[in-house]
């Protein structure tokens, strides 16, 4: 591939309409070719909420519009705010630009559910894409030789100046700011709308680390509230939780399972708990490939795997239960009586979010505050609300997930 300049400009601007921003802006060509890619084009294929339009029927956003969305703000941050830009060369412009647009590239069908099924972590998926071999390498390496190893570098936050890994990923970053607005305008709900207008505004730069003026702490307050409330009333509701930890029961089926035919699983699998990544095979799957392989172990002649196929893709999902050593086993005990293996059948809810996660920080992922006498704070320690909030430490109650009784 002939090398390009890394400024080359399009020929013509290009715009992605898009309902959060009004319009996504393109103005280098490198992006434009990036987003062209097949390995980037994937995304339009996976669901941002994996499994939450379950409960939210209209949460079927992909990961592709949410790059999209997080190239579009840190693009405003490095070009927009002035004491960023100055911050900045205009190399590194481009490198976060297409570290945002970047960052999710390495996810598979069902996101982060998929990475507890397979072992395997998103951001490993990330590094694979951009040093080895593939279409992104290639048009990476095709503008800029070594642009491949900054771009990983910067999301993995080992790139040197950190200002530019920090508007990518931080407690404050154009990533949850941009999935906060797009899944609740996506889910019909409320609770992720926040002032981004304000935050860009006030965004600033205090040895070399980003941070924000005193003014923006009423706009922060609500960002992180917005993130709080999408978390209990979204990201973590009961319903999801069952049908992922359901999915985790069949892939567990699948792998405890002598497989007689190469292809029985459609490879699938040899992604869960591989000992080396088959990149080609991973990027293969998307949300239709786990749709059709539901549908083909509907008929399988193991029943644990029909059956449990059968409520993933029919959603006759599990009831909740609260968790209790008398229930535990009463379920156990129902569970046996209809000849259910308990393994499969009986499934202990094991995720947990602790509620303060959000506003307590600290090292080079705390939000820092620069007041008006010049001085840095952490956010916690300026702000009432989230001092309170802090004292929490409040997680949600753990349930058993089992069949229902008719």
């Amino acid at each position: 591939m002939k090398n390009k300049h890394l400024f080359t400009p399009c020929l013509e601007n290009k715009v992605f309409r898009d309902p959060i921003h009004g319009y996504i802006h393109v103005n280098q060509q490198i992006i434009y070719d990036l987003i062209a890619c097949n390995s980037f084009q994937r995304l339009r294929r996976i669901k941002q909420l994996g499994a939450t339009f379950i409960v939210y029927p209209t949460a079927e956003h992909t990961r592709f519009s949410h790059c999209l969305g997080v190239y579009e703000i840190a693009r405003r941050i490095v070009s927009e705010n002035e004491k960023v830009a100055q911050s900045l060369s205009e190399e590194e412009k481009i490198y976060v630009m297409i570290a945002g647009l970047l960052h999710d590239i390495g996810h598979g069908p069902f996101s982060h559910c998929f990475e507890r099924i397979t072992g395997i972590n998103h951001e490993r998926v990330c590094d694979d894409i951009f040093l080895k071999d593939t279409d992104i390498h290639q048009v990476l390496e095709s503008y800029s030789p070594g642009l491949s190893k900054i771009i990983a570098s910067i999301i993995d936050h080992t790139y040197p100046k950190k200002l530019c890994w920090q508007i990518i990923s931080s407690q404050l970053d154009a990533d949850r700011m941009d999935y906060l607005l797009r899944d609740a305008y996506f889910t019909g709900t409320k609770y992720g709308e926040f002032d981004l207008e304000r935050i860009l505004r006030t965004l600033r730069v205090y040895e070399n680390s980003l941070v924000v003026k005193a003014s923006g702490i009423y706009a922060v307050e609500d960002y992180l509230m917005a993130r709080f409330h999408m978390f209990w009333q979204v990201y973590y509701h009961v319903n999801i939780r069952i049908f992922e930890q359901m999915l985790i029961a069949l892939t567990n089926r699948i792998h405890e399972l002598d497989k007689q035919e190469e292809d029985e699983f459609n490879y699938f699998d040899k992604l869960i708990k591989p000992d080396n990544i088959d990149l080609d095979l991973y990027l293969s799957f998307d949300d239709g490939s786990m749709f059709e392989l539901f549908k083909k172990l509907v008929h399988h002649k193991d029943k644990v795997l029909a059956d449990l196929s059968y409520r993933l893709l029919n959603r006759d999902l599990f009831k909740e239960y609260p968790y209790s050593e008398e229930n535990l086993e009463t379920l156990r005990q129902r569970a046996i009586q209809n000849q259910e293996d308990p393994n499969y059948y009986i499934l202990i809810d094991s995720s947990n979010f602790n509620a303060t996660r959000p506003y307590i920080s600290n090292g080079k992922q705390k939000i820092n505050i620069l007041l008006n006498d010049g001085s840095i704070k952490e956010f916690s320690q300026v702000s009432s609300i989230m001092k309170s909030l802090s004292k929490a430490n409040e997680t949600h109650e753990p349930y058993i997930f089992a069949p229902r009784q008719d």
